[in-house]
């Protein structure tokens, strides 16, 4: 049965979403070529070691990540290898729009502020009604 293309294209929003943040990226860059433990990619990151556990959780509940208890460590491997193609092709695109990228303010938070904090992802924009309420008040 085929996926229904606006769940297909929410799936692959949460995809990417997942990627968009830089901790997360740069745990799944470390991971790109093996396993590693809360301590590795701490050093490969230099992320806090809460950051990276948090980080970690979130990029395994979400199937981006797995562990693998060995002893009293956790060895953490990209859950499907393909992730290494998807970021070979997101710098293949790089290449070519880079510049353009980095200049582009279109994918700023809604807020007014960089993308890196939950207010950001858990804002709401204003539905057309209240927009109108809203002018009408002022």
């Amino acid at each position: 049965m085929p996926v229904p293309q606006n769940l297909n294209l929410t799936l692959k929003a949460k995809l990417f979403q997942g990627l968009a943040d830089p901790s997360r990226l740069a745990i799944v860059e470390a991971l790109r070529s093996g396993e590693r433990t809360v301590s590795e990619l701490v050093a490969k990151t230099k992320l806090s070691q809460p950051n990276v556990s948090a980080h970690l959780a979130c990029l395994k509940s979400c199937g981006l990540v797995v562990g693998r208890q060995e002893g009293r460590y956790v060895f953490y491997a990209l859950k499907d290898q393909r992730m290494d193609v998807l970021i070979k092709a997101a710098e293949g695109i790089l290449f070519n729009i880079s510049k353009q990228i980095s200049s582009c303010s279109n994918y700023e938070c809604q807020t007014g502020k960089k993308c890196v904090s939950e207010e950001c992802a858990a804002y709401i924009p204003p539905s057309p009604r209240q927009k109108q309420n809203e002018s009408q008040l002022a």
